[in-house]
């Protein structure tokens, strides 16, 4: 096999979004959503290590390829070089065998523009404190969508933006936000430590990479709560299911008042999915080939929106959405039906 970094870069240049490494099989990669072999030569075990091998010493993180090696789950990680760009990796093990996931992540955020971000989900990123969630399937680009907003925060406003991944995926440039980046693993211990930690950086903007435990949630809400701004993603299958597992990840944190509490802090909540796109575009591959379709619920200063949540009504959502539309409130069948119309995605959701 190629020399590790070249064979990274040679997915980069096909066109890839996501690399694979299997043992045994060729090198797959992504394109347009859909699996191909990037060659027809069988990776061996050594191959993947010395990919793996690479990409570690790139990261500076030799004690992530010993967690490897004793790990019985997934260990990532990003590394970058000069020639490969920068990668997401997730290494994991199937049948005894060392595999590899590879992200190939564009050197910066997409414009909100570009992503056809909706224009509620970017106001609420005005805002001095609050939370906003982005939710949506795995794979549907929501650290994209996120990563776009807070490039968006870090040029139009004089903050502090502080950000928590697991890894971390885009730099975001400074300018006039000081921005710093922090990754799981390398940099804090956990996304509920980091985001209690933020709190004594004085941080104004708190970005979390993901909220998928309780003690991540009830720390959100807090920072939320005592004048942050969040910014966080869950995954999730709908508006309601997103929502409903915030309330769920809250509850089991034991945290009190949970329905007003998420009243109170909740400025916009999206949910995403993705479109193949009839023609693809010039530029970055995962812009090119696939076209995000938004769901989006405003809950500041929206009466109806509130009562709903610290009443648990969630089955009147979708009518108040459509009823408030002029809040900037978009339902996912409208916002797909207006990209298959526009002719610009080939099939609807």
């Amino acid at each position: 096999m190629t020399h590790p970094a070249e064979l990274v870069a040679e997915a980069r240049r096909a066109g890839a979004t996501d690399l694979h490494l299997v043992p045994g099989q060729p090198p797959a990669i992504r394109v347009g959503g859909l699996l191909r072999q990037l060659s027809q030569d069988p990776a061996s075990e050594l191959d993947v290590e010395a990919v793996l091998e690479d990409l570690c010493r790139r990261a500076g993180s030799q004690y992530l390829l010993d967690a490897v090696s004793g790990s019985s789950g997934a260990v990532e990680l990003s590394a970058e070089s000069p020639l490969a760009g920068r990668v997401r990796v997730s290494a994991y093990r199937a049948t005894g065998k060392l595999c590899l996931a590879i992200r190939l992540c564009p050197g910066a955020p997409p414009g909100p523009q570009e992503i056809g971000c909706p224009d509620a989900l970017l106001a609420a990123c005005a805002a001095r404190s609050g939370l906003v969630v982005v939710s949506g399937p795995t794979g549907a680009g929501k650290t994209t969508t996120v990563a776009s907003l807070v490039q968006h925060v870090a040029r139009t406003r004089n903050v502090h933006v502080l950000t928590v991944e697991d890894p971390v995926e885009y730099v975001i440039s400074p300018g006039p936000a000081l921005v710093t980046q922090r990754q799981v693993g390398t940099d804090v211990r956990s996304f509920s430590d980091g985001l209690r930690e933020a709190l004594r950086q004085d941080a104004d903007v708190m970005v979390i990479g993901e909220c998928r435990d309780p003690d991540t949630a009830a720390s959100a809400a807090l920072a939320a709560q005592t004048g942050h701004l969040v910014i966080t993603t869950v995954h999730a299958q709908g508006t309601v299911d997103a929502l409903s597992r915030v309330l769920g990840l809250l509850d089991r944190a034991s945290v009190s008042g949970t329905r007003q509490l998420l009243a109170d802090v909740l400025l916009c909540l999206s949910f995403q999915v993705l479109l193949r796109r009839r023609r693809p575009r010039p530029g970055p591959p995962e812009l090119s080939a696939m076209a995000a379709a938004y769901e989006v619920l405003v809950a500041s200063g929206v009466q109806a929106v509130q009562s709903v949540l610290r009443e648990g009504r969630f089955q009147d959502l979708a009518g108040i959405m459509r009823e408030h539309r002029s809040s900037g409130m978009v339902t996912l069948a409208d916002s797909v039906s207006a990209l298959v119309s526009s002719g610009e995605a080939e099939q609807a959701y």
